[in-house]
């Protein structure tokens, strides 16, 4: 290989590996203090101190040509050198201002390449400011469309994501490297380059271009920036259906995405809602399309969220609904709440959280395919508050009794932890810890007696199998889950005093894997002090239901019982 084709090709990689800087999106040329901060050029540059638009106090960058010549300057300011792509600048606003004599000016901005610094493109739309006035002017640089290439061989986008400099110039087509000339005084000021945002100071419609900082996001992958720009509160209106890959918010201030259309998340690869600070709503409808991870120093309140893909949540996310076919997966140190969840799957990974929301009747039912909590047999490090509700998981004839196990032992670990009852990792249910007369718990039954027939055909609302697992929050004693303690319970735990038959369906209604006194006296203490019947089970088709509480059986049970005792009651 030649020295020539060497370097050619060391000239290759270096273009390659150029370091990119960092360009800081927000950043503001306001000329406050004395200097020209780094601009130069042809013209002569000065700054007033004053006379800007923040008036007296207000500094700017004068442009001095007393006679016709090239007219314009440049900046090498790091604050705009690097990748405008990645950083997502989508406009640079500015405002000039004729400051002397009425000149005619054509006035452009342009952009030269970091890395291949033969390569400027122009900016086609010109500015002839009015004279004594500051007028702001925003140049687009989210496409080519008005762009002119004057120099170089580099793409707009090549150019955009290695930026070195900018620059100001009086031109005239047709656009070229030689720029026209002129003569005149021009003042420069708030120079800002800005990311795509959410660009109102307040409330308004999604779609009003004029409220973004770029186009209008609604399509996949389309980035939906809400960021400091708001000093108050802000609700952003749906008026129609919109589909965003992105949604960033930023801000202390509450920004809330309101209306009853629906806001899709949709990507070609990840969608995502990145949470930095604040505490944030989207009332509006949620379809989640995309693999989609929630995450961030702040929080997120939802309406109902319809799941299609893989949710990670890894930040506190509180919603109404969640249902599909989806799964979701809560993080370390991540909390989700919930009126229910209605999903395919639900992993909580160690240190995770997951609560349904307490007093959701019929519509707090959580019905679910896979339910997966970080940890082992005992040792559970993942919890799943259902309240006052109930979860029905989904099992196959091959899997179920490894779910039942696997939840059973959650419920158990939850209910008998060290420091107090129902305070454990695992599942749990905040209802029943704070019952002041312990008398409720999480009751959990195989929806098969052994028979392959169902016990029962559905609970609020939602079908049921012999292979489908019931967790349900109820009375202590309420053996067979319908809600009440009568004399089909009594039967149960009399049946398996003998033969001691593991579960809580089988009278161990303090999950200690024996049935003894103390269960007799928990479900002694339900029966006497139960209130209201909770929700009840539906029989499948052409069962008999029994009558719910015999007297005579009653007593009979009862007679049972206090024969039975060898012990009294653990405190």
């Amino acid at each position: 290989m030649s020295w020539k084709h060497l370097a050619a090709r060391l000239a290759t990689s270096l273009v390659l590996v150029a370091p990119a800087h960092a360009v800081t999106p927000g950043y503001v040329d306001n000329f406050t203090a004395p200097g020209v901060a780094g601009w130069d050029g042809g013209s002569a540059l000065s700054n007033p101190l004053t006379g800007g638009v923040g008036g007296a106090a207000d500094g700017y960058l004068r442009l001095h040509e007393p006679f016709s010549a090239h007219f314009g300057a440049k900046s090498s300011n790091p604050n705009y050198q690097g990748n405008w792509t990645d950083a997502g600048i989508a406009q640079v606003r500015f405002f000039l201002n004729d400051v002397a004599a009425d000149d005619v000016f054509q006035m452009h901005f342009l952009i030269t390449s970091l890395i291949d610094a033969s390569t400027t493109w122009q900016y086609n739309p010109a500015w002839d400011p009015p004279r004594g006035q500051w007028q702001q002017h925003t140049v687009d640089v989210s496409s080519s469309a008005n762009w002119t290439r004057i120099r170089g061989t580099g793409t707009f986008q090549n150019t955009l994501a290695a930026v070195d400099r900018i620059h100001f110039r009086h031109d005239l087509p047709p656009f070229t490297a030689s720029s026209d000339s002129v003569a005149g005084d021009l003042g420069i000021d708030q120079l800002t380059i800005l990311k795509a945002q959410w660009y109102a100071t307040g409330s308004g419609n999604w779609s009003d271009a004029a409220n973004w900082v770029g186009p209008v996001p609604d399509v996949a992958d389309a980035a939906a920036n809400l960021l400091g720009r708001p000093t108050v509160p802000a609700t952003l209106s749906l008026t129609g259906p919109i589909t965003v890959g992105t949604l960033t918010f930023d801000n202390l201030n509450t920004y809330t995405i309101a209306g009853g259309s629906t806001l899709t998340l949709r990507s070609a690869a990840n969608a995502s809602i990145s949470l930095a600070k604040g505490a944030h709503v989207i009332s509006a409808p949620l379809q989640v399309d995309s693999n989609t991870t929630i995450s961030g120093d702040g929080s997120l309140t939802t309406g109902n969220i319809t799941n299609a893909a893989a949710m990670a949540i890894q930040c506190t996310v509180a919603a109404n609904d969640l249902d599909g076919a989806g799964t979701a997966a809560v993080g370390t140190g991540g909390v989700l709440r919930a009126r229910h969840i209605r999903l395919s799957a639900l992993a909580l990974e160690a240190g995770s959280t997951v609560s349904v929301e307490p007093g959701g009747g019929d519509a707090g039912a959580s019905v679910l395919n896979s339910l997966t909590i970080a940890g082992s047999t005992d040792a559970w490090l993942g919890t799943l508050d259902l309240a006052d509700n109930i979860l029905v998981i989904h099992a196959s004839p091959e899997t179920r009794d490894q779910v039942f196990a696997d939840a059973y032992n959650q419920i158990k670990t939850a209910r008998n932890a060290p420091s107090d009852l129902w305070t454990g990792p695992g599942i749990t249910s905040s209802s029943a810890a704070a019952d002041p007369r312990h008398m409720t718990a999480l009751g959990i039954m195989l929806n098969d007696p052994g028979s392959g027939r169902p016990i029962a055909a559905s609970i609020h609302g939602l079908p049921l199998t012999a292979n489908d697992i019931m967790i349900r929050y109820t009375w202590l004693g309420d053996a067979n889950l319908d809600g009440l303690v009568n004399a089909d319970d009594y039967f149960r735990i009399d049946s398996n005093y003998i033969p001691q038959k593991p579960g809580w369906y089988n009278g161990d209604f303090n999950y200690d894997s024996v049935v003894n006194a103390d269960d007799y006296f928990l479900i002694d203490s339900a029966f006497l002090g139960q209130t209201a019947p909770l929700a009840s089970l539906a029989p499948p088709p052409n069962v008999a239901v029994p009558e719910p509480a015999v007297a005579a059986l009653l007593a009979a049970a009862l007679l049972t019982l206090r024969s039975r005792r060898a012990s009294s009651p653990s405190p």
